[in-house]
Formats: structure tokens, sequence, C-alpha cells
């Protein structure tokens, strides 16, 4: 999209849902999410930001998969993979805010054990 851009034939949502007709049958064939994402990148037009972000998402996303799969031999499968996705995401982010919040309170544990040595 980037080098359509650069040499001033953008592409048009409108090209881009014809394509995904003609490769899948119907836009109601693909993600609700990658129909939002494709028209959110359209109307900003920061493709190269995007996809850089998209690419690290993928990689993280592939890294836990595997790390799951490790653990859980044969039970991934294309039905599952975006729920399993969703779910270690969630665990990842609930786990983060759990050290946030335990560090937050060590801080503040640390601080009032100063004052009560600066007494």
């Amino acid at each position: 999209m980037a080098e359509h851009e650069k040499r001033g034939e953008p592409i048009s949502m409108n090209r881009i849902d014809q394509a995904i007709i003609n490769l899948y049958g119907g836009l109601e064939q693909i993600p609700e999410s990658s129909q939002i994402f494709l028209r959110e990148i359209i109307g900003r037009g920061k493709y190269q930001d995007e996809y850089g972000i998209v690419r690290q998402e993928e990689v993280n996303n592939k890294k836990m998969l595997i790390e799951f799969e490790d653990q859980y031999p044969g039970v991934t499968n294309s039905e599952n993979v975006d729920s399993i996705i969703g779910n270690l995401k969630r665990k990842h982010q609930n786990r983060k805010q759990t050290i946030d919040l335990l560090r937050h309170l060590k801080q503040e544990e640390q601080e009032i054990d100063e004052d009560e040595l600066e007494r």
C-alpha cells in the first residue's frame, strides 16, 4: 500500500473490497477485526507504522502460540487459534497488572520505611 502511495497510485477501499471478494468470496469471509483494521489503515494512511505494529504483534502471537503448543500439544487448530491468542493476551495483561501493582506496593512500603527511619 505504501509503495502504491509513493507511485501516486493509492489503493482505494473499493479495490480492497473487490480483492477480498475475489479471493475469499465476500467480506463476511474475513474476520470483522481484519475489516476494521483495513478501514483504519486506509483512513490514517500511515502504512509503514501500522505494518511495524502488526508485524510485532504477529511475532508476539507466534511466540505465545509456540509456548502454548509446547505445553498443550495438539490442542491448537484453525478454529480455536484466535480464542487461544485472546486468552493468552488477557492472561499476560493480568499478570502485567499484578506485577505493576506489586511494584507499586513495594515502592510505597519502602517510602514508609524511609519515613520511619527519618523520625
